[in-house]
């Protein structure tokens, strides 16, 4: 299955919050061969752990996701934003959801989170447990 995991799946696990058990059995599977987060994602998490003064927690994570290779990093270039603007306002997204959504759905990517505004879109979301 290939799955863009949402920025939330990865913050539950990282600052140890209420869904982390749930959370990162996902993160710590070996057999889902295709896992992808979003360069927005990415660079959020960093300013969130940057913010927090983790700095352990950065370097684990950029060591195991974007510079592992374990995590393919997905990108919307700047002349297709207007297609983000475009979802966001059609389902009701934050800017951050619009985003993923339409990565997923240009990849064909099961998108995984713990955000119920997902439920919104056709193609939905789905748990990590359900992976």
């Amino acid at each position: 299955m290939r799955c863009l995991i949402d920025i939330n799946i990865f913050l539950e696990v990282l600052l140890n919050q209420e869904n982390s058990s749930q959370a990162r059995p996902l993160l710590q599977k070996s057999d889902i061969p295709e896992l992808f987060m979003s360069d927005f994602s990415l660079h959020s998490i960093v300013l969130i752990l940057l913010r927090r003064k983790a700095s352990e927690l950065e370097m684990l994570f950029l060591a195991d996701t974007a510079q592992s290779g374990s995590v393919d990093i997905l990108r919307i270039m700047p002349g297709d934003l207007t297609q983000v603007i475009a979802v966001a306002r059609r389902y009701a997204l934050d800017f951050d959801d619009a985003y993923q959504y339409v990565l997923a759905v240009e990849h064909e990517l099961t998108l995984v989170s713990f955000d119920s505004d997902f439920d919104r879109t056709p193609h939905g979301r789905q748990l990590p447990s359900a992976i």
